[in-house]
């Protein structure tokens, strides 16, 4: 037969069954007695409340942020010096490159052409080398028979030259000349010219032009009758002002044309003979 006795009960009674004897001032323990079956009770935690929310349109000030501090320089703040500006540069015109005739362009400055006034641009030296020109102006008669019957007075002359400057000798060149002349006697000439221009300024295309020609003189009639007679050979030397104005238009003028003529006539002799003239034509 069981006996149901708590188990809390006996051990009150084997504790103070034991204790008994060590110590007699010693109390045994209550027993203590829970109740079989519950659970212990916790306090009631005070309610929690959420706090009241605001109503943005009832608070018309806008919240105020923390001020913002900016991040500690990682090392101290230069300042880099200014450059000093570049003093103004000052080109200076490019010298003559010679006359119409040379090769070479003027020199240039940094890359970069000087800036030119108007009236420098006009006259300033050129680099073209082939020439084509026109003349007109008077001669002395080349020929023995218009000398005679027309005195020496001085015959109309008409000149077409074409030629080019030297490629390493700018200021040397040559050209083929036609010269036509109408007086007593009709004329025309052919023949070959070596001249040498010389720089007058290195700013400007203005030259001094000195020539020596050396043709075939055929006179083709007189009077105005058309009678052709031997021809005749003439050498002439010139000199004159040459100008080039807009790297184009060539002027020039020539007062100073002496010249010997040798007519192929049975008693030979020599006559002198004078040119003047001037004319226009062009480079490239």
């Amino acid at each position: 037969m069981v006996w149901s006795i708590p188990l809390g009960e006996l051990a009150g009674a084997l504790a103070v069954s034991f204790t008994a004897g060590a110590s007699t001032t010693a109390l045994a323990a209550p027993p203590v007695q829970r109740p079989v079956g519950s659970r212990p009770t916790l306090p009631d935690a005070p309610p929690v409340t959420a706090p009241p929310v605001s109503d943005p349109s009832e608070d018309p000030s806008p919240p105020t942020l923390p001020p913002v501090e900016p991040p500690p320089a990682s090392g101290p703040f230069v300042v880099a010096p200014a450059e000093p500006p570049a003093p103004p540069r000052t080109e200076a015109l490019p010298p003559a490159s010679v006359q119409a005739g040379d090769d070479e362009l003027a020199p240039i400055a940094d890359g970069k052409e000087a800036p030119l006034r108007n009236s420098d641009r006009l006259l300033r030296p050129t680099d073209h080398r082939r020439f084509f020109s026109l003349s007109a102006g008077g001669a002395t008669s080349s020929s023995p028979i218009a000398s005679y019957y027309g005195g020496s007075g001085m015959d109309f002359q008409a000149e077409l030259a074409v030629g080019s400057h030297s490629k390493r000798r700018p200021t040397l060149g040559g050209a083929f000349i036609f010269q036509y002349r109408k007086g007593f006697a009709t004329e025309v000439t052919l023949g070959g010219r070596v001249q040498w221009d010389k720089p007058l300024s290195k700013a400007f295309a203005l030259y001094s032009a000195t020539d020596l020609s050396l043709g075939l003189n055929i006179p083709l009639g007189y009077g105005g009758y058309f009678y052709p007679s031997v021809p005749n050979a003439i050498v002439s030397l010139g000199w004159g002002l040459k100008a080039v104005l807009a790297n184009r238009l060539l002027l020039f003028f020539k007062p100073v044309g002496p010249g010997l003529v040798a007519p192929a006539y049975s008693q030979i002799f020599i006559k002198f003979r004078w040119e003047v003239g001037g004319g226009i034509g062009i480079v490239w």
